[in-house]
């Protein structure tokens, strides 16, 4: 079977992939009612109060709506993989795992295809487990008792299902990042939410490194 064409890697991430799942801020900020409170009092009062800074009110107002928006953008885009997969039978993270070995036709391990796409290594090994039952995966290196170490490559059934698979995903992401959005504003989001989601992550480390 000739190889499908795929999306990029960065096409997948944008409708799929869970990186997206890395990007989670919480929203549990909680200020809306305070900043509310706070711009319905006089400005004089605001500014009298030294411990109160208007402008820090705002800023934290502004991130809730950004990490409230990527909480609306996750829990969407999770009934959408489901809704698309679960029509061919499959969970909702088993459209990005198959897609990534459909770009690494070598081959992945669970710990490698963890590493890649930050999923957590359990689910990893549950999803290759199904995918394997179904027939959509094989290891045809396999020599032993267990294939946690072992490349799985996706299957000519695999390739098959994927198919219809990645034309809905395609025009799903079209619809999704190409309406309204200029190219130049799609590359600066996606730049930045990386960025944004490393800096959380190393603020949630440092705060749990403090605790300890």
């Amino acid at each position: 079977m000739e190889p499908i064409s795929v999306p990029s890697p960065d096409r997948i991430f944008e409708i799929i992939v869970p990186s997206v799942t890395a990007c989670k801020p919480s929203m549990a900020f909680g200020v809306n009612t305070l900043v509310k409170t706070v711009m319905k009092t006089q400005t004089t009062s605001v500014k009298a109060n030294k411990n109160l800074k208007f402008e820090q009110l705002l800023l934290i107002k502004r991130f809730e709506a950004f990490s409230n928006n990527i909480s609306i953008v996750h829990k969407n885009i999770r009934k959408l993989k489901n809704e698309v997969m679960n029509k061919y039978g499959l969970l909702g993270n088993h459209g990005i795992f198959l897609s990534y070995l459909l770009l690494y036709r070598d081959g992945l391990t669970v710990s490698q295809l963890s590493e890649i796409i930050g999923a957590d290594k359990a689910a990893v090994s549950r999803a290759y487990a199904s995918l394997y039952r179904k027939g959509y995966i094989d290891y045809p290196n396999f020599f032993g008792d267990k294939k946690y170490n072992t490349p799985a490559v996706i299957t000519e059934s695999g390739q098959k299902i994927m198919e219809p698979i990645v034309e809905t995903i395609s025009s799903l992401i079209d619809s999704i990042s190409l309406t309204d959005i200029e190219e130049d504003d799609r590359t600066t989001m996606y730049r930045t939410l990386r960025t944004t989601a490393k800096n959380i992550e190393k603020c949630v480390e440092e705060e749990m490194w403090d605790k300890k």
